[in-house]
């Protein structure tokens, strides 16, 4: 940690919190953890006084917008939260935000790619000229150039106009700069993603890339892996190829393929969208689940949540606004609400995030949980571990308990069923990706267990795990599926 914070780069590096310390707690509510880093210009030195010894920072954007890098944006977007601007009258050209790193089992964890590390290019050879326009949360995307790629630093959510010209602003400058044209694109398969309706708008050859197998695939690459492996992602969320939000998944996969041999059940999302920002819709709709759907055995949901689950019971019983999804993240928002940590959220993974920083590490006990086989598929079913989970609430068990034992049930279930996927394919390396694995306590135990197992265990260093890295892994995929000598490209790619 400190040869980050005083290296070069000059990150924002996650630190654990000393007990005694005496910084206020609104700087990061219900956390064990802080972003630190230290000056890395003159001018950030020169604002520090003799009696200044901690200045608390943040972006200048108003959240969810990219930062404000013009004077005339800043005045007009942030004089409601700012009391004065420091200008000056050379303009900043290029707008970045800090990179952010977290140091795990003595390696250091890419949360955020940006700053001090972008467009640094990895090496890549037989590449075609290949733009990949990535995922549209934590956004990044790579272009492929004589035997490098090089991926963007993060763009942010394109979820409005303002990201989506940021980043569309962003690729063209990476075009000028690298004296780049894409001779393929490729993206997410998700179609209602902004980044998929760019890379449509090029008449070229495109090929759609299934999210969590870019994940996999770029975990892949920083490991030097090119033969198939288990790899298990864990995430929010992921357009599947059959039309379902994906997200607790394990898969065998190379560069050119993957087969998806487990995942968990899948389970509605009451309100879609609406679910991710309101935890307590996806504890009603597994405990709903749990009592075998029967509303007659919902005595004890209903005392956790009262009359507004017979309302979101109704939704589910209609299939009205409930896409199905498989996530692991959505499993994380459920059981966060359930214990009574959090009902609702202000950011995206708070349920997790906060459900990672109350677990006690001494506890070792697990609840239960069910893998059933299905044809070639396995299926992990965690109603009995809900079932449990909502008893212990109700009993009265401290909350620290009740998450600990929760994530000690995934990281039990995780490494079973690899052992299951050993037994039938041979294989005995395993890549871990996916957002969820920015959880320190649920990457170091499973990695542990799988090595206790005998695995080989690998994960990412050099990109982030999460969504920052999804644009590496589609690059590769469609390189490789380009260049397969016995499968014709136009079977893949379509020019529209």
């Amino acid at each position: 940690e400190e040869e980050l914070l005083t290296g070069i780069r000059k990150p924002i590096v996650i630190l654990d919190q000393k007990i005694d310390d005496d910084l206020p707690q609104t700087i990061a509510p219900h956390q064990k953890t802080l972003g630190a880093m230290l000056p890395y210009t003159p001018l950030h030195s020169l604002l520090f006084s003799d009696k200044i010894e901690v200045l608390i920072m943040t972006s200048a954007n108003v959240n969810g917008l990219p930062i404000e890098h013009l004077d005339s944006g800043a005045r007009s977007s942030l004089s409601g939260i700012v009391d004065y601007f420091l200008i000056h009258n050379r303009e900043i050209y290029l707008p970045i935000d800090d990179s952010v790193i977290r140091v795990m089992e003595e390696k250091q964890t890419i949360i955020r790619r940006a700053r001090g590390f972008a467009p640094e290019p990895f090496r890549a050879l037989n590449m075609r000229d290949i733009l990949a326009c990535g995922p549209n949360m934590k956004n990044t995307f790579c272009i492929s150039k004589e035997g490098f790629l090089f991926l963007s630093q993060f763009n942010g959510d394109l979820e409005n106009l303002e990201t989506f010209e940021h980043y569309k602003n962003n690729i063209e400058h990476f075009k000028k700069v690298f004296s780049f044209s894409p001779k393929f694109i490729a993206h997410d398969m998700h179609p209602g993603y902004l980044s998929t309706k760019y890379a449509l708008d090029y008449h070229l050859p495109k090929l759609a890339v299934q999210h969590h197998h870019a994940h996999l695939v770029s975990c892949m690459f920083e490991n030097n892996l090119e033969h198939k492996v288990l790899g298990v992602c864990f995430d929010g969320t992921g357009y599947g190829t059959d039309g379902k939000i994906w997200g607790g998944e394990f898969m065998v996969c190379d560069r050119f393929e993957f087969t998806r041999v487990g995942h968990l059940d899948y389970i509605e999302m009451p309100g879609g969208e609406k679910a991710i920002k309101e935890p307590w819709r996806m504890g009603v709709a597994y405990l709903y689940k749990a009592s075998g759907t029967n509303r007659e055995a919902c005595g004890q949901l209903f005392e956790r949540y009262g009359k507004d689950a017979e309302k979101l019971i109704g939704m589910i019983d209609s299939k009205v606004n409930c896409p199905q999804t498989s996530s692991m993240g959505r499993l994380f928002d459920a059981v966060s609400s359930i214990i009574g940590k959090t009902d609702q959220v202000t950011y995206e993974g708070q349920a997790a995030i906060e459900l990672e920083a109350i677990s006690d590490p001494d506890i070792q006990d697990a609840y239960s949980y069910t893998i059933i086989k299905q044809q070639d598929m396995y299926i992990i079913e965690p109603y009995e571990m809900l079932r449990e989970v909502l008893q212990d609430k109700l009993n009265g068990v401290a909350i620290k308990i009740m998450a600990a034992k929760f994530q000690n049930s995934v990281v039990a279930l995780s490494v079973r069923l690899c052992t299951y996927l050993r037994e039938d394919t041979g294989i005995n390396e395993v890549a871990l990706s996916g957002g969820v694995f920015q959880n320190t306590y649920l990457l170091t135990k499973i990695s542990h267990n799988l090595e206790t197992e005998g695995f080989n265990v690998y994960t990412h260093t050099h990109l982030p795990s999460n969504d920052g890295g999804v644009a590496i892994g589609q690059i590769l995929i469609a390189n490789a599926i380009i260049g397969n000598s016995t499968v014709g490209v136009n079977q893949f790619i379509r020019d529209e």
